[in-house]
């Protein structure tokens, strides 16, 4: 007898649960839907009041959206105007006791307003082992290929403002030993 006792207490308190807990989203649910026709119906009213003030907000917010959009347009171009890239060739000759070694690099510096943003980033073309000096103009010609190329993807995909680089000659040929 004890045990049906206690198992009917079980399932009413369980029971007493998911009816507390339906009673409640009912509830909940119906007041929501109340307030939302409420904020619906206050919304239609004062947008048929105010409607042409309304109406010419709407216009001057968009018209003051397009305006903003246009001058960050035009300031972006002004900025990158201001922007150069200068490419410069640069080759490097390693005399070594045994062999000779040729570093073909160009060195890229950005600059604003022609002052320098932050430092020259060099990049290595071609390192020659073994080099001979009847191969210098070959080295030398695709050094300057290279770096005429770097400057016009610099122009076509940025469209940032990079002086065509000077050529590079022979007597600009840094020897080291």
């Amino acid at each position: 007898m004890l045990y049906i006792l206690i198992l009917t207490h079980i399932v009413f308190l369980i029971g007493g649960f998911f009816l507390a807990k339906y009673y409640f989203l009912k509830d909940s649910f119906l007041k929501g839907k109340a307030e939302g026709e409420f904020e619906k119906e206050k919304s239609l009213f004062y947008n048929n009041i105010n409607d042409k003030e309304s109406l010419t907000s709407d216009l001057i917010s968009n018209k003051l959206q397009l305006e903003h959009i246009r001058g960050k347009e035009i300031g972006i171009k002004e900025q990158k105007d201001k922007l150069t890239i200068v490419v410069t060739p640069k080759m490097e000759i390693i005399d070594g006791f045994f062999k000779k070694t040729a570093i073909t690099s160009y060195v890229t510096q950005v600059n604003y307003e022609g002052f320098p943003i932050g430092g020259p980033q060099t990049n290595i073309v071609e390192k020659l082992e073994k080099f001979k000096d009847e191969n210098m103009k070959y080295a030398i010609d695709k050094l300057n290929e290279t770096v005429i190329t770097v400057a016009n993807l610099l122009i076509e995909k940025h469209s940032i403002n990079t002086p065509i680089p000077k050529l590079f000659k022979k007597e600009n040929v840094k020897i080291s030993k």
